[in-house]
């Protein structure tokens, strides 16, 4: 059972920091198990949307890049810098965490529901752009993830068209980190995670005012916006779009300095 040698490699290296022994049971595997779940639904929603974009995905020339585009092209060069340290020092409990924080928390819960817009929309080009992005994000992960699940990444590797099917995601090259002038290039600054950090802070403190008054994440409410500056009012104009489904608001506006006339659920943050 290849998956399940994976989901025990990943799930013993997670729980078992360097130097410390660990009782082992089957129950603690549930980690891996779902982790490896998440990353075959996540190549399973991206071959939904059509055939892979490159069967060796770059950087060259993707064009104008939405402001999660940015945040996920910084966080994931924070990621290969990290694995790639983590493994060279032997640090594999750190290794997995890094991984799982990058693939989980921020492509799944993120970025992938960030594209959904996109992928739905009659933009053409900007699907081609995050398309072509989210491609290179998932050969780069999947290579970043083999050394701890060699079975299930070999496997969504040649799913994605990576590799054919006499070649291994063994023999590919290991990611190196993102240049600085890519980055700057490309927008994926300090300041555009900082910025895409006060956002998502602001979905979830709205996120949590749905929860406390019991409303439905599926039903679409009419919000209005006070951004806390004007640039990032600008910030949260850019890619409205994904911003709108993010909160699955009905009507939204962005309104500077607004105060609500009556009662209303309010939701603060930095953003």
């Amino acid at each position: 059972d290849h998956t399940g040698a994976d989901t025990r490699l990943f799930s013993i290296v997670d729980i078992a920091p360097g130097g410390r022994d660990i009782r082992y049971s089957n129950e603690k595997c549930e980690i891996g198990r779902n982790f490896a779940n998440k990353i075959w639904n996540v190549v399973r929603f991206r071959l939904m949307q059509g055939p892979v974009t490159s069967a060796k995905p770059t950087l060259d020339n993707l064009g104008t890049l939405r402001p999660d585009d940015q945040w996920i092209l910084a966080s994931l060069n924070q990621a290969i810098k990290g694995v790639t340290d983590g493994l060279a020092n032997f640090r594999f409990n750190e290794v997995s965490k890094i991984l799982y924080e990058f693939i989980w928390s921020k492509f799944c819960d993120w970025y992938l529901e960030s594209c959904k817009p996109v992928f739905n929309g009659g933009d053409a080009a900007q699907k081609q752009t995050v398309l072509r992005l989210f491609d290179y994000c998932v050969a780069t992960f999947l290579k970043l993830l083999h050394p701890i699940m060699p079975f299930v990444t070999d496997e969504l590797y040649h799913q994605m068209g990576f590799a054919t099917a006499d070649d291994s995601i063994m023999k590919a090259a290991w990611p190196e980190a993102i240049s600085e002038d890519v980055l700057n290039a490309y927008g994926a600054t300090q300041a555009a995670e900082d910025d895409a950090e006060a956002k998502f802070e602001l979905i979830r403190a709205i996120r949590a005012v749905r929860a406390n008054y019991g409303i439905a994440t599926s039903k679409a409410l009419d919000m209005v916006v006070a951004p806390a500056n004007d640039e990032m009012h600008e910030f949260l104009k850019r890619d409205e779009a994904s911003f709108k489904a993010l909160v699955n608001a009905g009507d939204l506006k962005f309104v500077p300095g607004y105060q609500p006339e009556g009662p209303s659920g309010v939701a603060v943050s930095t953003a």
